[in-house]
């Protein structure tokens, strides 16, 4: 069995490792698997940086003991955010927005 909590210090610890501070960490009971000896959580999270350092990020989770499976990633280009009476400068023109979902099996 794995505890969802385990499993999200986990997911944080590794991308504290590049320096990424993750958002939005989500740990949910995925239904994909059906079978009476392995379960599996679906882990989801965002974060911005440019992409060697989020190639860096995903070759830990491969180096990780857990079985981390890829499921889905989203990049997309940061945009200059314009209000009313403030302009939002973006720093990093090459900083990228990156959404991961991971699927993490685990034996009953």
């Amino acid at each position: 069995s794995l505890d969802p909590y385990n499993l999200r210090n986990e997911v944080t610890s590794i991308a504290n490792k590049v320096g990424i501070a993750l958002s939005g960490v989500s740990v949910l009971p995925s239904a994909k698997i059906k079978s009476p000896y392995v379960d599996s959580y679906t882990v989801s999270f965002t974060f911005i940086a440019r992409y060697p350092v989020f190639k860096k990020l995903m070759e830990e989770y491969e180096k990780s003991m857990r079985l981390f499976l890829l499921e889905s990633v989203t990049i997309t280009r940061q945009e200059e955010k314009k209000g009313e009476e403030k302009t939002t400068v973006i720093t990093d023109k090459e900083a990228l927005n990156i959404a991961v979902t991971f699927s993490v099996p685990y034996l009953k």
